[in-house]
């Protein structure tokens, strides 16, 4: 019971900071942590029900969270270059 508290509690922190932001990137990272405590509660689900086809169930939610960050990742790093390509050079002044 401790566990499914304790996981409970990180999905609602998870999700506050998915709301609140600040940034792309904090959201980022909170999906992919609130993802792994999916991948935690259905573990711990299998084990309480001591069925093992839920790991395969926990295998694919981790799978899916990590090609998503990875996705959401290049869409950052693209975004960034782009910004970067678009602001004018800045000339060093002459001596």
């Amino acid at each position: 019971m401790l566990g499914l508290a304790s996981i409970c509690a990180g999905m609602v922190l998870c999700l506050y900071r998915l709301w609140r932001g600040p940034g792309l990137a904090d959201r980022v990272l909170a999906s992919d942590v609130f993802a792994f405590h999916v991948v935690a509660l259905v573990i711990l689900l299998s084990v309480y029900l001591r069925n093992l086809t839920f790991f395969d169930a926990a295998l694919g939610v981790a799978i899916v969270g990590f090609a998503s960050t990875v996705g959401f990742a290049q869409y950052i790093g693209a975004r960034q270059r782009s910004a970067a390509a678009d602001r004018p050079l800045q000339e060093e002044p002459h001596r």
